[in-house]
């Protein structure tokens, strides 16, 4: 089992086909060939977090596949959804909101931000036992 070609790991990486995938690292970058980045998008076309993975990692330029899509495709995506593209109900990213959109406060929102401040809470507990 390899990492997920991602840099800092989230809740949902776990689930990720490419953590799950025999796959190098290295097949989702975008200087590999057409035939390995195939691969890897073979994979990613059988992900259950594709779009998670697209929310949170997409717009990067740099990074090579992203739920089965190469940078120029996610930019051409991004670009046409740019205004609408909001987190799913149900996440911080969601509750937060951001300069372009408001926060929401339903109660699945609410509740993904009271985890993550419980979560936040406990590491900084284990962080202070620690040391």
């Amino acid at each position: 089992m390899t990492s997920p070609p991602i840099g800092r790991p989230s809740a949902w990486t776990e689930q990720a086909a490419c953590a799950q995938s025999d796959l190098p690292v290295q097949s989702w970058d975008a200087d590999q060939p057409p035939h390995i980045n195939a691969e890897a998008i073979l994979v990613c076309n059988t992900c259950p977090v594709a779009l998670e993975c697209l929310l949170e990692h997409g717009r990067d330029p740099d990074m090579g596949i992203i739920a089965g899509l190469p940078a120029r495709k996610r930019g051409e995506l991004f670009a046409i959804t740019n205004r609408d593209l909001r987190p799913v109900h149900g996440s911080r990213s969601r509750y937060m909101g951001s300069s372009r959109w408001p926060g929401c406060r339903c109660g699945k929102c609410r509740d993904a931000h009271a985890k993550y401040e419980q979560e936040a809470r406990a590491r900084r507990k284990a962080g202070r036992a620690t040391a």
